[in-house]
């Protein structure tokens, strides 16, 4: 930098907090107040920008992205071993780490934008459990009635649309 200028500021990261130890640490709630998504011309994933998205929704149904995997996993009745789980719960607690640990703006990072859609296609690679066969007529109906999701999953409708385009188009 040069003498008596500013840096600019960099919107990949957020301002580091401190507990009353010197530790840095900060809740998922207010790392999860502070995400921008800043438009970049060269971002590299294509489809729209699902992070921001998918971690109101872990805040909203499991508290942090590790209480939603908690939370989804039970649900689902699924065991650590089943295929795709144990890769859910380490995306999961590596987009809580970037938040509260790292205290990175993870909706302008392409690699939290990676994660969060790894744990959305492992959830839609389970969604038939959510879905089951007495609930499959409920889950249609929320659709009819306007609801944007057919069951509690981390999977955003603008990327189903979006994937749903895309495969046509081939």
């Amino acid at each position: 930098p040069i003498a008596g200028v500013a840096a600019p500021t960099d919107i990949r990261v957020l301002p580091v907090m401190y507990d009353t130890n010197g530790i840095r640490k900060r809740t998922f709630e207010s790392g999860l107040e502070l995400l921008s998504e800043d438009p970049f011309g060269d971002w590299p994933v294509r489809g729209p920008r699902c992070l921001a998205w998918g971690l109101k929704f872990m805040k909203e149904h499991g508290g942090t992205p590790t209480g939603w995997h908690q939370k989804w996993r039970s649900d689902m009745k699924l065991a650590a071993t089943d295929g795709g789980v144990e890769f859910h719960e380490t995306s999961c607690r590596l987009l809580e780490t970037g938040i509260c640990y790292d205290q990175l703006n993870l909706a302008n990072l392409a690699m939290g934008e990676g994660l969060m859609r790894e744990v959305m296609c492992t959830e839609e690679r389970w969604k038939d459990r959510a879905l089951g066969s007495g609930e499959t007529r409920l889950a249609e109906k929320a659709l009819f009635m306007g609801e944007q999701k057919r069951a509690d999953l981390c999977i955003n409708p603008d990327l189903i649309a979006h994937t749903g385009k895309e495969l046509e188009k081939e």
